[in-house]
């Protein structure tokens, strides 16, 4: 297709130029040629090839022109669809000849415009030795300077402090996608200028806008993010994942209850209603085929049976019946193997008791959380979750607060409270099951990638023993495709692919993945371990203790001692015994201390001994 300035306009280039875009997309191998000599023309087709996204690297441009060569050195060199896509400028000359030129951004002598090939009537066209016309420009950059964006963001890129031999600390970068970067630069033979930036929008603009070449940190591929970049080979997963704080044990006077299921009490209940009545038949009808008298009551075969069940000792007296004492034997069998379970189950639940159901899944996030936060990059996340035909992510989406720190996050979502209420969450017809039975408890969340949340929590949320007051979410909110973003239809794309894979396939990131996430906790214990000796120096060896009284998950004494959180039932169970033998002392009292009528049956005494 050809693109000409004398017979179009500027709104029918726009409209060519979005028909050959069309026609490109559809077909493997497309020229477009554009015969020019106005530069004003031929800047205005550069950056509507630009916008229309006209050209890639397979895409082959030729331009004819017959502008003088130092002012087409300029154009070259000032545009991006003539400097770096895969372009050639035919210069016509006298009698019919022809000189084409590219240029190299990237060349042992820099960035220049080279003539690769010549034209004329009488030799035909000779290509310049060691050339093409159209030659490869991003196999080697011959050591020249790209720009790229990248933020510390652990374990991708991060600052670590190295201690020379002489004592001196310097800052080294280090980092799974700064490695990476490292090893395409090596294998392109280029250097990189990370440009500093604010924020992670900052750096996604200036790549979007072709000042960057790549932001070489990985990111999710979205399809609102499409719209603004390209992507490089998706050579990893960005797990996008949520992380809450534990939910905290509350006191629960059910405690010795526990220890049993429902189905276990129940059977247990039967045994000691009916066993008493087998009891008083077996013995009463042995005590008629031996002839003899029986003393044995219900009363008094409850006693035995429950005194057995208690762990108390049983006196049987002088009986001789066997099937009385293989009854009673059972029983003890029986009672033996029930106390034995009940006390194993009881010491354990006291020590470790059960913690109350936490969100573990998207449904129970969005149907429990208050808030979810995340950091300054999940705007494209919440446009995706809202643009979701998913009524869970949509949602999500009206719950996520942007622009929170990771580590802010984190510790908003400890600061948060527990709340109890009773309603049942709706949404869109659809009746989301609440988490917790007794009433819902809504918290603060915080969304970021599984890696990052791992090594904050380990750096920043975890004690020396190991224990902390936050939990990452069991299900991933978006187990996504991450690479490099990169500007739109970038001619070095297929260049960056090749090296990326070539990392991948030999294993090497996922080795530097498990590097970084050693040194990063690595780092954080010897930082916490300096702290805690500059504590110890300055006589406030208790203080890491009493930063974690709020937390009873754990303890960094391995002997625990049983709180009232434990200990409520028990305590409660013998609060009401006491009450209640109180209250049946009072009546005893009272009952004995009333004036009653001689000769009345009711005045003997309870107490008076039966003859």
């Amino acid at each position: 297709m050809i693109l000409d300035k004398n017979n179009t306009t500027e709104v029918e280039n726009s409209r060519i130029i979005r028909n050959a875009r069309k026609l490109r997309m559809s077909s493997w191998c497309v020229n477009v040629v554009v015969p020019s000599d106005d530069p004003a023309f031929l800047a205005s087709f550069a950056e509507s090839s630009l916008r229309g996204r006209l050209l890639v690297w397979a895409t082959r441009l030729l331009v004819v022109t017959r502008l003088p060569l130092q002012e087409l050195r300029r154009l070259l060199a000032s545009s991006w669809t003539f400097s770096m896509m895969n372009a050639m400028v035919v210069v016509l000359g006298e009698e019919n000849s022809a000189r084409m030129y590219s240029h190299l951004p990237y060349s042992p002598k820099g960035s220049q415009v080279v003539r690769v090939a010549q034209w004329t009537p009488r030799r035909g066209l000779a290509i310049r030795s060691g050339s093409a016309l159209f030659p490869e420009k991003f196999d080697n950059f011959y050591g020249g300077t790209i720009n790229v964006t990248a933020k510390n963001y652990k374990p991708l890129w991060f600052e670590v402090d190295e201690v020379a031999a002489s004592g001196r600390v310097t800052k080294r970068t280090t980092g799974m996608d700064y490695l990476l970067l490292e090893a395409v630069s090596k294998s392109l033979n280029f250097t990189y200028n990370n440009l500093y930036v604010d924020s992670w929008a900052e750096a996604l603009d200036l790549t979007s806008q072709r000042v960057s070449f790549v932001t070489p940190v990985y990111h999710a591929v979205l399809a609102t993010r499409l719209k603004r970049f390209d992507y490089s080979l998706g050579y990893t997963f960005a797990f996008i994942s949520f992380s809450m704080k534990k939910p905290e044990i509350q006191p629960q006077w059910q405690s010795l209850y526990y220890p049993l299921a429902d189905q276990v009490w129940l059977a247990i209940l039967l045994s000691v209603v009916l066993a008493p009545g087998f009891l008083l038949v077996v013995a009463r009808m042995e005590a008629a085929l031996l002839g003899v008298r029986d003393a044995m009551t219900l009363r008094n075969g409850f006693t035995l049976l429950f005194r057995s069940l208690l762990g108390q000792s049983v006196d049987m007296g002088k009986t001789t019946k066997n099937g009385f004492r293989v009854l009673v034997g059972g029983w003890l069998i029986f009672a033996f193997i029930i106390g034995t379970a009940y006390r194993g189950n009881l010491t354990a639940a006291l020590t470790l008791p059960k913690y109350p159901p936490r969100p573990e899944t998207i449904e129970q996030l969005v149907g429990n959380a208050k808030t979810v936060t995340i950091m300054p990059w999940g705007k494209d996340f919440k446009t995706y979750f809202k643009d979701s035909e998913s009524p869970v992510f949509e949602k999500l989406s009206d719950l996520m607060l942007v622009g929170i720190d990771t580590v802010e996050g984190l510790q908003q979502a400890i600061d948060s409270r527990w709340e109890e209420t009773g309603r049942t969450g709706t949404l869109t017809g659809i009746v989301f099951k609440m988490a917790y039975l007794n009433g819902v408890k809504l918290i603060q969340a915080h969304m970021e990638t599984i890696h990052k949340l791992k090594l904050d929590i380990a750096e920043q949320f975890t004690r020396l023993d190991g224990s902390t007051q936050l939990y990452i979410g069991r299900e991933n909110v978006m187990p996504g495709l991450a690479a490099w973003p990169i500007p739109h239809d970038a001619p070095y794309t297929p260049n960056i692919n090749r090296c990326l894979h070539a990392v991948v396939e030999a294993g090497l990131y996922n080795k530097w993945e498990a590097e970084m996430v050693d040194l990063v906790r690595l780092q954080s214990r010897i930082e916490k371990l300096k702290q805690m000796k500059k504590k110890q120096n300055k006589g406030e060896e208790g203080e890491e203790e009493e930063e974690g009284e709020g937390d009873t998950s754990s303890s960094a004494n391995p002997t625990k001692a049983l709180t009232i959180v434990h200990m409520q039932g028990p305590l409660l169970l013998f609060l009401m015994s006491t009450l209640f033998s109180s209250f049946v002392f009072v009546l005893e009292i009272v009952w004995h201390s009333a004036p009653r009528k001689e000769g009345c049956s009711g005045s003997a005494d309870w107490d008076s001994p039966r003859e």
